[in-house]
Order: C-alpha cells, then sequence, then structure tokens
C-alpha cells in the first residue's frame, strides 16, 4: 500500500469545479442548508472520487461558518464556503 504526501493529497482535488448547488434557508433558525456538486478532474488515484454530491449547513444568515459532511484540503474548503457564500449572498 503506498501511502500519499500532504501534496499528491491536495493534487487529486486541484482545478475543480461546482457543477451543481442547491439551498434553503433552514426552518427553525438562522442560516441555510444545501447541497454541492463538484467535480474533481485530476483525482487519479482509488481513493479518491472524481465526483462528489456533499452536504453543508451555514450555521448563520452572513454564511460565516460552514460545514460540509466530507473532509477537504483547505484551500478547497475555503473555495468552497466563498462559492457558497457568494452565490447565496447575491440571490
Amino acid at each position: 500500500m503506498m501511502y500519499l504526501s500532504d501534496a499528491q493529497i491536495a493534487a487529486q482535488y486541484e482545478d475543480f469545479k461546482v457543477v451543481g448547488f442547491k439551498y434553503d434557508h433552514n426552518r427553525y433558525s438562522e442560516g441555510f442548508s444545501g447541497t454541492i456538486e463538484v467535480e474533481f478532474p485530476n483525482a487519479d488515484h482509488e481513493d479518491f472520487d472524481n465526483y462528489k454530491c456533499d452536504n453543508f449547513i451555514a450555521y448563520d444568515d452572513e454564511c460565516k461558518r460552514i460545514a460540509f459532511d466530507y473532509w477537504y484540503p483547505e484551500e478547497v474548503y475555503y473555495n468552497l464556503c466563498m462559492y457558497i457564500r457568494k452565490h447565496i449572498m447575491n440571490n
């Protein structure tokens, strides 16, 4: 079994693209929840998917705190959060 370095893991997520996004305002509390669909064209290792449909929750109406069901490298997490904030705040 070959272990991947942090750089090799990060490379699996490079050049990702959001291909779907749905959200609703939380019914009984602040914030939003929804799904985000992401393609990872550089995922070429058996342990990584090239497509993921992930649930998210934004805990406040400004989308300052966002959590996902899946783990992402820090830069990918940051960019997904920015995508969510931008699309929710602009609608």
